[in-house]
């Protein structure tokens, strides 16, 4: 196997299979991890699970200070 073909193919695929199995890199694109062991619950559009927090928008971070303190 030629040594370009070995890298793209074999080698690449295996450092970023590596770097990306890792939570410190999921923190890092943005990526909360899987969904065990709770899983999701709400899969609709633009609707939160009970046990995440609101995100206060400009302006509303008293309705949004309400809404997380019921947030388990």
């Amino acid at each position: 196997m030629p040594s370009k073909l070995f890298f793209a193919e074999r080698v690449l695929h295996d450092i970023c299979s590596a770097y990306y199995s890792h939570p410190h890199a999921w923190s890092q694109i943005g990526f909360g991890g899987p969904a065990n062991p709770r899983g999701y619950v709400r899969m609709y559009f633009d609707r939160r699970d009970p046990w995440e927090a609101v995100e206060a928008s400009p302006g509303d971070h008293d309705k949004a200070r309400v809404e997380n303190q019921h947030a388990r």
